[in-house]
C-alpha cells in the first residue's frame, strides 16, 4: 500500500497516470517467497525431468514464458521485477547443476501486447486506441513495465517475446527446448492448452516431444493439445474482397486453401476503425513445424520435416510439480518465518 497512489483520491488505473504516486524502492521490500531458492527448485525439478537424452546439454535451451500485468499497475505492482528474479533463480539453479548448458541459451520470453492504432479515434464500446495485432501473435498479457521507473521494460535475457526467444534459440543452433510457465504451481488451461499452441504455432506440434505417445486421459479424443489453428475464437468467414459484402470460409492453413482466400487471413477491420479481439487475421496455423523460419514466397511447407530455416529440433513442456505436500510445506514455512519476524 505505500507504493499505492494518492492523488487523485480514490484513484484507479482507469484513471491514467496518477498526479502523486509515492515511489518505493522495490529492493527495500524483497518479496520473500520469490527470493527463496527452494520456490525455484519446484521449477528446476520440472525442466531436467523434460531434456532430451539424445541432446547433449550444451545444445538444450530453456524458455520461460510469463504473463506481464495491466496497464498503470506498475505504479503499485512489482510483478514484473518479482518475475525477473525467480526467471533468474531458476537459471542460476540450472547452470549451477548443469554448468554444460549455454546461459545464452536460457532465455524468457513474454505474451504479446495491445499494440496503439493511431488511425483510430475512440469510441464505443471500448473507447481506445490500442487493438490486439498479429505481430504481437493476437494477444493482450505482455504489458511489461517495471515497478516504479521511468516505464523501464526488462533487458537482456528477459527482454525477449516468447516468439523472439524461440527465434533467438533457433540461431544459437539449440536442438531441444524445454518450454516452462514459471508463474504457476498447478496444472491449468495455460501449461496443458494454451502455452502448448502458442509454442507450436511458432516451431511446430510435430516436434513436440510427446506427439507419438499420446494422452487420451488429458486430452480425450485427440490426445494431445494442439488444436488446427491458435486464436480458435475468431471469426471463421472472411470478405472476399473490400469492394463486396461476399465471404468466404476463411483460410486458416499455411500454404494456402483452396477456395482463394489468403493465409493468413486478411484484417477484416477497416485501418481506421478498432480490430476487434476476434478478426481472423490475429488466427495462426497451429502447423507440422510452424511459422519461424519459413517464407510463402519462396514455397510451400511439408508435412515431413522442416524446410527453410524452421526450427530442425524438439521441444517439450516442462512438468508442474505434483508434489503438493512439499509445496504446501514450503509456503507454511514462509508464513511462520514472517509470523517470527514480527
Amino acid at each position: 500500500m505505500k507504493s499505492y497512489p494518492t492523488e487523485p483520491k480514490g484513484w484507479t488505473r482507469s484513471s491514467g497516470s496518477p498526479e502523486e504516486n509515492p515511489i518505493v524502492d522495490y529492493n527495500e521490500y524483497p518479496n520473500p517467497v520469490i527470493d527463496d531458492l527452494r520456490l525455484a527448485q519446484f521449477q528446476v525439478e520440472g525442466i531436467e525431468a523434460e531434456f532430451n537424452a539424445e541432446i547433449i546439454l550444451e545444445n538444450t535451451g530453456v524458455l520461460m514464458v510469463n504473463h506481464g500485468i495491466l496497464s498503470m499497475n506498475q505504479v503499485f505492482d512489482p510483478k514484473i521485477n518479482d518475475t525477473l528474479i525467480l526467471n533468474q533463480n531458476i537459471k542460476d539453479l540450472l547452470l549451477k547443476k548443469y554448468p554444460k548448458m549455454q546461459a545464452k541459451n536460457i532465455l524468457g520470453g513474454w505474451f504479446g501486447d495491445m499494440v496503439r492504432n493511431e488511425l483510430v479515434k475512440p469510441g464505443p464500446p471500448a473507447f481506445t486506441q490500442l487493438e490486439r495485432t498479429r505481430e504481437m501473435r493476437g494477444e493482450n498479457l505482455g504489458y511489461i513495465l517495471l515497478h516504479d521507473t521511468q516505464n523501464q521494460k526488462p533487458q537482456g535475457d528477459w527482454k525477449f517475446r516468447y516468439w523472439q526467444a524461440l527465434e533467438q534459440l533457433r540461431t544459437n543452433g539449440v536442438q531441444h527446448i524445454v518450454v516452462v510457465f514459471p508463474q504457476i504451481m498447478e496444472n491449468s488451461v495455460l501449461n496443458l492448452v494454451e502455452v502448448p499452441n502458442q509454442i507450436a504455432k511458432e516451431i511446430g506440434y510435430k516436434n513436440w516431444s510427446k506427439i507419438d505417445q499420446l494422452d487420451f486421459k488429458t486430452y480425450p479424443t485427440v490426445g494431445h493439445p494442439f488444436a488446427n489453428y491458435w486464436g480458435i475464437w475468431v471469426k471463421k468467414m472472411c470478405k472476399v474482397s473490400s469492394e463486396t459484402e461476399q465471404s468466404k470460409p476463411c483460410c486458416f492453413k499455411m500454404g494456402g486453401c483452396h477456395n482463394g482466400q489468403p493465409y493468413p487471413p486478411s484484417r477484416q477491420a477497416p485501418l481506421n476503425e478498432r480490430r476487434d479481439d476476434m478478426d481472423p487475421s490475429l488466427a495462426f496455423d497451429v502447423s507440422h513445424f510452424g511459422h519461424l523460419g519459413y517464407d510463402s514466397e519462396s514455397g510451400m511447407p511439408s508435412e515431413t520435416q522442416p524446410v527453410q530455416n524452421q526450427f530442425t529440433g524438439t521441444w517439450s513442456m516442462w512438468k508442474v510439480t505434483d508434489d503438493h505436500r512439499a509445496v504446501a510445506e514450503f509456503l507454511a514455512n514462509k508464513v511462520i518465518e514472517h509470523l517470527e519476524t514480527q
